[in-house]
């Protein structure tokens, strides 16, 4: 799989086109039909404007909870088609906030494990949890119903947990393997390094301990444990790839297919 370049454009977090990377048969996702981001609000209405023309976009699935959108509305809602899709619920949310990021730390520094049992839970339950299952559903649907070349994003708040794992989803549901998907997962990294390496530094001092800041650079972080947690579960013991599309997405083959034919390209077209 060929590197996924991260688009840069202000004041939008961790954006880039699922394009470039390959299936099990070599053939490639269509550039600009894809996209994946953090959160978007901070847009002003014309720099929305602009940013839906620049990449044709035509959808936008917003993976957050109803008080995330209602504290921070996406500013472009009424320039495309918007669907709000929350993938977890309001007391599953794996965000970590100002407000809550205390709270959460404290938590989890009481129980063995800590940050990867926390999240690698998170991430087992958005591939078991009947709710989560039903949410992705929608989005499937809404991915295998568009009729246009309108370009697709889909985004949480940080770009990371909702999204990465929805993108992985998308990603094993067109053919692309294990390795090539956990690799495209952990580049929201590139994003977010820096700022949340200082964000440790200063709660290490804060909260005088290592471990709690630690802790925070984890839940903050894109880490291949966490897709694998996410792969253990879909690859039960009698399970493959098709049984899962089938059983728990609704994807039959006519409909993997389908997807297949919409978002995929071979090199030479």
């Amino acid at each position: 799989m060929k590197k996924n370049k991260r688009i840069r454009y202000r004041h939008i977090h961790a954006l880039r086109d699922l394009s470039n990377c390959f299936n099990f048969k070599g053939i490639k996702i269509k550039k600009g039909l894809l996209l994946r981001s953090g959160y978007l609000g901070k847009l002003s209405a014309l720099q929305a404007k602009q940013f839906v023309e620049k990449f044709n976009i035509g959808y936008v699935i917003d993976l957050r909870t109803n008080a995330e959108v209602e504290n921070a509305p996406d500013m472009y809602s009424n320039l495309v088609e918007y669907y709000h899709i929350p993938v977890v619920k309001e007391f599953d949310n794996p965000l970590v906030t100002k407000e809550n990021r205390n709270s959460i730390l404290l938590d989890i520094s009481k129980n063995k494990g800590g940050a990867v049992k926390y999240l690698s839970n998170v991430y087992r339950k958005m591939v078991t949890d009947e709710y989560c299952l039903s949410q992705f559903k929608k989005i499937f649907d809404l991915l295998l119903n568009k009729k246009d070349n309108k370009a697709v994003i889909f985004h949480c708040t940080q770009g990371k947990d909702r999204t990465g794992v929805l993108a992985a989803l998308i990603l094993y549901a067109l053919g692309v393997d294990r390795r090539s998907i956990c690799n495209d997962y952990i580049r929201f990294n590139n994003a977010y390094r820096i700022k949340n390496f200082i964000i440790s530094c200063i709660v290490a001092i804060r909260f005088m301990s290592f471990r709690v800041s630690k802790d925070l650079y984890y839940l903050q972080m894109a880490h291949k444990k966490l897709i694998k947690a996410t792969f253990d579960e879909i690859y039960k013991p009698g399970r493959d790839r098709y049984s899962f599309l089938n059983d728990y997405l609704g994807l039959d083959k006519e409909k993997v297919d389908l997807l297949r034919e919409k978002y995929l390209v071979e090199e030479n077209k």
